[in-house]
C-alpha cells in the first residue's frame, strides 16, 4: 500500500504515466477513440467502455455485481442512472443552445431521436421541443 503522505494533494499535478485515472483504457476499448469531430455520445460510449474495465479490474468486481451494489445504493440501475443523466443534459443544451432536437439527441448519446423524444417526454412531461419554449 502507498505511503499517503506520497499521494498528491487535490488539484497537485500528477505524472500522467503512473496516475490511475489517466492510464488508458486496453487497446480493446481504444480501437476506436473518439475524435475531436466526434459527438459527445461517442465519447460517453468510450467512457462507459473504460469505466467498465477500471471498475472489474481495481474493483474486482463483475458487472452483474457492479450493477446489484449501484441498484442498492441508487435505488436506480445503471442504465437509468445514464439515462437520467443524459436526459438532464438534452435538457440543460434545449435551454441554452439552438441545436435541434436531433442533434441533441445524438450528442447526450442517444442512437434514435425518437426514442430520445419519448424518454424526455416521460421523464419531463412535455416534448423536448416544448421545453425550449418555456
Amino acid at each position: 500500500m502507498q505511503d499517503p503522505s506520497d499521494l498528491p494533494y487535490p488539484g497537485e499535478a500528477t505524472d500522467p504515466t503512473t496516475d490511475p485515472i489517466n492510464l488508458p483504457c486496453s487497446e480493446e476499448a481504444t480501437d476506436s477513440p473518439p475524435t475531436q469531430g466526434e459527438s459527445e455520445g461517442g465519447s460517453v460510449s468510450h467512457f462507459i467502455t473504460c469505466f467498465k474495465e477500471v471498475v472489474e479490474r481495481d474493483m474486482n468486481l463483475s458487472r452483474v455485481q457492479l450493477y446489484r451494489k449501484v441498484k442498492a445504493v441508487t435505488g436506480s440501475s445503471p442504465v437509468e442512472l445514464l439515462r437520467t443523466a443524459r436526459l438532464n443534459r438534452a435538457y440543460q443544451l434545449l435551454i441554452t443552445t439552438d441545436k435541434s432536437v436531433s442533434e441533441i439527441a445524438y450528442d447526450v448519446g442517444f442512437t434514435a431521436p425518437s426514442y430520445f423524444t419519448k424518454c424526455f417526454k416521460e421523464t419531463y412531461g412535455m416534448l423536448p421541443g416544448d421545453a425550449r419554449k418555456q
